[in-house]
């Protein structure tokens, strides 16, 4: 939840500021909004035959593909499916297994068949996608390397299928690849696939959606109340539309005669507009200070898992372990560095922040 500040609340005046206003983040996000914006996850580009394009971390090439968030929130892929054979046609009577069950059957289906399907496991920072960017998985046949690197392979010179499931089982996105896909060429799979067989329009009805959805804040700001509130104003928008809505924000609250109360999960957006950030997770203020406090003290420290053990409880704010690696979200830069230099230290934005409290609370 975000709040723009004003003097409307008299209790926060030993904040006041010219010009500044408070950012109240409320963490308590709904299973819902990622469900949605997980189906809208695309394969994007393919290349099956890699001799001169992406380098994987330990500097080898091997084929890869490319999938897409097309929403504006970020959404974790943990736990959701990818294959090279439609699972619910491989899975004897799918269809006859209750919705309950989905989910564990597949998680079956992947154990079982390591060299035609892949669950994204849990934990792993990168399997987090960023509004309207990519990730680029590894089909090396190696999943052990990382979250990135899925557990089957791709064949050159014959026609290769991809399927996307979401955790609940649901195809989210599937690409047929050609057998005639040259060596070192990425197949576009957004504009040549079925998925890009969409009509024209779908771009008529976000215009229109976008012109209603500002129409309606304009509308509500004229009647100057003291207090709006608005709930997810920027979602869905293009990053023109979601900077107009934010500076007129701004303009709105800029006498100090207005307070704009609102929920967002889009932190671009906090980076944008706040100078204050108090966050409540599970119903509790785990911080409230400064912006620029926040991205300057905050900091990530990672290790391998056998390192956590050395650090203290009382400095962990929160904490995400994986396979062969933790992240602990601490806060003293200076004070972190000095007390636990074997780690290595990275500054955290308001994601990871957000991500790291969230994983902390969960364990």
């Amino acid at each position: 939840m975000v709040t723009f500040r004003c003097n409307y609340f008299s209790k926060f005046d030993k904040m006041n500021k010219k010009g500044i206003f408070l950012i109240l983040i409320s963490v308590i996000i709904s299973l819902s909004s990622f469900g949605q914006a997980r189906k809208l996850l695309r394969f994007n580009e393919v290349m099956v035959q890699n001799d001169s394009n992406y380098i994987d971390q330990l500097g080898n090439r091997t084929a890869w593909f490319e999938v897409f968030n097309s929403s504006y929130a970020s959404v974790g892929m943990e736990q959701m499916f990818i294959t090279t054979v439609d699972a619910h046609k491989a899975i004897s009577d799918y269809n006859d297994v209750p919705a309950a069950k989905k989910k564990e059957v597949m998680q079956e289906f992947c154990k079982n068949n390591p060299d035609v399907a892949y669950e994204i496991p849990r934990g792993d920072a990168d399997t987090k996608v960023a509004p309207r960017t990519h990730v680029v998985f590894f089909a090396d046949g190696n999943s052990t390397t990382g979250a990135l690197h899925v557990s089957f392979k791709l064949t050159p010179g014959k026609e290769n299928d991809l399927y996307l499931y979401d955790v609940n089982g649901d195809l989210v996105s599937f690409v047929k690849v050609p057998a005639t896909l040259k060596a070192n060429n990425a197949f576009g799979a957004i504009t040549e696939s079925y998925w890009s067989k969409k009509s024209e329009l779908d771009k008529y009805k976000q215009a229109l959606s976008t012109m209603k959805q500002k129409l309606s804040i304009a509308a509500a700001m004229a009647h100057s109340p003291k207090l709006l509130l608005l709930d997810e104003p920027t979602g869905g928008l293009d990053p023109v539309a979601r900077e107009q809505i934010l500076d007129d924000l701004q303009t709105f609250i800029e006498d100090g005669e207005h307070t704009v109360l609102l929920s967002t999960h889009i932190t671009s957006d906090l980076d944008r507009v706040a100078d204050n950030i108090l966050i409540l997770s599970h119903g509790k203020m785990r911080i409230d200070v400064e912006k620029d406090t926040l991205l300057n003290e905050y900091i990530v420290l990672k290790g391998s898992p056998e390192q956590l053990e050395q650090m203290q409880p009382e400095d962990i704010l929160g904490v995400k372990k994986q396979a062969y690696s933790f992240e602990a979200l601490c806060v003293g830069r200076e004070r972190m560095q000095e007390k636990y230099p074997q780690f290595v230290c990275d500054s955290a934005d308001i994601e990871q922040i957000l991500i790291l409290l969230e994983g902390g609370a969960d364990q």
